[in-house]
């Protein structure tokens, strides 16, 4: 907004749908209660970086203006300088409690930075204070760079590896053709590449409203119907009256979870005359 009142008349509808994008996504997701908010690394931004990268570039350049030779050798200095001091932290090394405050909590500084050297480029454009802008946001590109590779990347393959674990543990204890209830679906996904036909449902997103009739369903088909939630949950379920009236058998314990087999509704007793 600070560079587009300084951009001749030609050039705001332009900078004004490049910025539309990336507003309307960040609104989006900042304000979905399904997945999202203020979650600043979700996937679903990736569709704006195009954008904010066109953006950036055109704010630097405006910024560096006739000093553009020396600032793009600043720019280069920053990002190289910024890498080589971020690796010698070794981020890959990091636990999750130290990562989280110097990793987030840092980067949200890194950007506040940058945004107040900019806003006071805006108020008195100086030489110096551009050259501010420039630095800081190189250092905002090492960065992004650095920890992207070397802390996300690996913790993401980390918890895909968990994940996939999981999976196959759970995969050992069902057969194909089956039902498969699980708490959420990211950790027993990967129980589609060992066995063929099995379904997943998440019966959580309704509350469990759906899940007796969903097991009756298949239980009458013939199929075998197997549920894996953590303690809490089966604690949960305990208390719902449709649910209690099936026969749970568990089968094993998987991490935190368990694993059992719904064989369906338990006779009901009739009393003897």
């Amino acid at each position: 907004g600070v560079v587009c009142a300084r951009q001749a008349p030609k050039s705001r509808p332009a900078l004004a749908l490049l910025l539309a994008v990336p507003t309307c996504t960040i609104l989006f997701y900042a304000r979905a209660s399904w997945h999202g908010g203020m979650a600043f690394n979700l996937r679903y931004f990736t569709l704006i970086l195009p954008f904010l990268a066109i953006l950036c570039a055109h704010v630097l350049r405006h910024i560096a203006g006739e000093d553009l030779r020396f600032q793009s050798r600043l720019a280069g200095l920053g990002v190289v300088l910024g890498s080589v001091g971020l690796l010698a932290l070794r981020p890959w090394q990091q636990g999750v409690g130290s990562a989280e405050t110097l990793w987030l909590d840092g980067s949200l500084l890194l950007a506040t930075a940058i945004v107040f050297a900019a806003l006071l480029w805006a108020a008195r454009p100086t030489l110096h204070r551009a050259r501010a802008c420039t630095a800081l946001a190189s250092v905002g590109v090492a960065w992004a760079a650095v920890v992207g590779v070397s802390y996300d990347t690996v913790r993401s393959q980390m918890v895909r590896s968990m994940n996939y674990q999981l999976g196959t543990l759970v995969a050992d204890h069902v057969v194909d053709d089956s039902l498969l209830f699980v708490q959420y679906p990211d950790p027993f996904a990967a129980v589609l590449d060992h066995r063929e036909k099995v379904r997943i449902a998440v019966p959580a997103n309704d509350q469990f409203r759906g899940m007796a009739a969903l097991a009756d369903f298949h239980l009458a088909q013939g199929r075998r119907v197997y549920a894996i939630f953590s303690g809490s949950v089966w604690a949960q379920l305990a208390n719902v009256p449709a649910l209690r009236q099936y026969q749970i058998s568990e089968i094993a314990r998987v991490h935190t979870f368990s694993l059992a087999r719904v064989l369906g509704r338990a006779p009901a007793v009739t009393s003897q005359k």
